[in-house]
């Protein structure tokens, strides 16, 4: 709005966009004992009985602002894993994720095999999330509010 300059039949047009990104989770249960995903937000515990966990949320990049200049803005986030099994041994795991500005980023959890041997996989989703356009016939008053998620 800096070179916008109030007349009595003039416009003003607000460009919004979007500064946040997605997260799905999709954990297959481990092939024995229990495993805990601690991400940025949530915490999912699953057991070898159990079957597969999906869940998603959308998160606001805690510098909305600066997420709103970068058109392609990213942020690093370390998703931690501890597998307790069943013969009671714990394995812990780390894996950083790279987050981008609207889009859904699915991570697909596998632990499996031998005291060494377990892997996690990490997938992007290349679908973007969608977008709605709202038109409004005028403003009388406009306030801001902002949200923003501290993570």
């Amino acid at each position: 709005m800096e070179d916008y300059v109030p007349s009595s039949d003039g416009i003003a047009n607000i460009d919004l966009k979007r500064t946040a990104f997605g997260l799905k989770f999709i954990v297959t249960p481990p092939v024995d004992g229990t495993l805990s995903v601690g991400s940025i937000a949530s915490n999912i515990k699953i057991s070898s009985d159990d079957s597969t966990v999906e869940t998603s949320a959308i998160y606001t990049f805690y510098d909305v602002y600066k997420c709103w200049k970068v058109e392609e803005y990213t942020q690093n986030f370390t998703i931690r894993l501890t597998w307790i099994r069943a013969n009671g041994a714990t394995q812990t795991f780390e894996k950083v994720i790279t987050v981008k500005r609207n889009v859904m980023t699915t991570v697909n959890v596998n632990v499996n095999g031998g005291t060494t041997d377990s892997s996690l996989g990490v997938k992007e989703d290349d679908t973007p999330m969608g977008n709605e356009n709202v038109d409004t016939v005028s403003y009388t008053h406009l306030r801001a509010h902002e949200t923003t998620l501290h993570l």
